[in-house]
């Protein structure tokens, strides 16, 4: 059970955690595009990696009281297999859609189409929220199962 206050502190440092995932990550892609803009050059993975990193840090954040509720439980830890596949794989393709988009494994592939779709007219917003999808999909995919001791 929690308290008012550790429910109140709990809330504040998930915020504060946010804040500091949304500014340092702002700063980070900031100097990035700053360097790219002077010398013209890019390195799409790393950005990729980096706003992956951010975003799907944030859903990992907003999904970490079930992960602690979870924890306190006895059981055998487990995975939703269904939602892992069904969410969590749909929202990992998105995810890392620039990625496959500009790989030369993927180029003009059915798998790119729908990539293609969302970066028309300004699409890309789309493709940040799929990261916050994916880490709350991972971060509540885990629980306990209770193990049943039958003799």
């Amino acid at each position: 059970m929690y308290t008012k206050g550790k429910e109140w502190l709990q809330n504040f440092l998930v915020i504060l955690l946010i804040l500091i995932l949304v500014f340092g990550g702002q700063y980070v892609l900031e100097d990035m595009r700053e360097k790219a803009a002077s010398t013209y050059q890019i390195n799409i993975y790393l950005h990729g990696f980096i706003t992956f990193f951010f975003y799907g840090g944030i859903g990992v954040l907003l999904g970490l009281e079930h992960f602690i509720r979870e924890k306190k439980k006895d059981g055998k830890w487990s995975l939703n297999i269904a939602k892992l596949v069904l969410i969590g794989i749909p929202s990992l393709y998105f995810s890392a859609s620039i990625l496959l988009f500009y790989s030369r494994l993927l180029n003009n592939s059915f798998l790119t189409y729908p990539i293609g779709i969302l970066l028309k007219n300004n699409g890309s917003h789309f493709l940040t929220i799929f990261k916050l999808i994916f880490g709350y999909t991972i971060i509540t995919s885990f629980y306990k199962k209770k193990i049943n001791n039958v003799k």
